[in-house]
């Protein structure tokens, strides 16, 4: 009973590189239309702020 041992043909800094690709590649999909998606939540909420004083209120309604 003689088993041959085969190493991998990947090393192990490979595979960690390959899995870091991944995660990077799939949190870059999810978080662009995540952050669309969360751009739309305030739109109609604008609030002009002074950069002196930090006194903020909200611009006239349109007609």
């Amino acid at each position: 009973m003689s088993e041959s041992y085969s190493p991998s043909p990947y090393s192990l800094a490979e595979i960690l590189l390959a899995i870091i690709v991944i995660i990077c590649k799939f949190s870059i999909s999810l978080s662009i239309p995540v952050s669309i998606l969360v751009g739309f939540v305030g739109r109609n909420e604008i609030v002009n702020g002074c950069m002196n004083c930090g006194f903020k209120w909200s611009p006239a309604k349109k007609k």
